[in-house]
């Protein structure tokens, strides 16, 4: 796909996620009546017993991921898709569907945002993301994606370094893994 074509396709994820948390919100009676029970999202539980364990981290990353898990752990919590990613998404001349709930839960308002600009596939420049946040969450300052970016990073660095997995890839990986480190040196 072309740049402009790949950037729509992401301003039109986002405002797909922006209707779906609207209605996951206003529907939040019907579905704890349906037994549906969201966790609120353990940012440093997560980070301790999943990405620490798993990923090799150097004693001063490991403090400072520590530290931004903590963090979040305060932010204002949301209805979130959890793994919102492309392959969680089907477009049609309707526009974006939203699919596979399974990783639903309550996290910061900038998971969601963060999960879908930080994959590699989209090759989004720091500006491209700077203009998504503050075009859909004005409200949060640029420190506080890179943030929740640096988090995110380290989660799908995890994810992808699990050999049980069928889209364990080590290299990329390491990629995500560096990604972080990069954003945490500069907030």
């Amino acid at each position: 796909k072309d740049r402009n074509s790949l950037l729509g396709l992401v301003q039109r994820s986002l405002d797909a996620l922006v209707d779906f948390k609207l209605v996951a919100e206003s529907n939040k009676d019907k579905l704890q009546e349906y037994g549906v029970k969201l966790e609120e999202f353990d940012y440093a539980g997560y980070f301790e017993g999943e990405i620490a364990r798993h990923l090799k981290l150097e004693p001063g990353v490991y403090q400072k991921g520590k530290s931004i898990a903590q963090k979040l752990q305060g932010r204002k919590r949301v209805f979130s898709h959890g793994d919102f990613h492309l392959g969680n998404m089907v477009e049609n001349s309707d526009g974006v569907t939203i699919i596979d709930l399974a990783k639903a839960n309550y996290s910061s308002e900038l998971y969601d945002v963060a999960m879908l600009l930080e994959q590699d596939k989209l090759s989004l420049t720091e500006e491209e993301k700077k203009q998504f946040v503050e075009a859909y969450l004005p409200q949060y300052s640029l420190t506080e994606y890179l943030e929740e970016a640096a988090f995110v990073n380290l989660q799908i660095g995890k994810k992808l370094n699990n050999p049980n997995k069928s889209y364990y890839n080590q290299e990329q990986a390491e990629r995500y893994r560096q990604k972080a480190i990069d954003i945490m040196n500069r907030i």
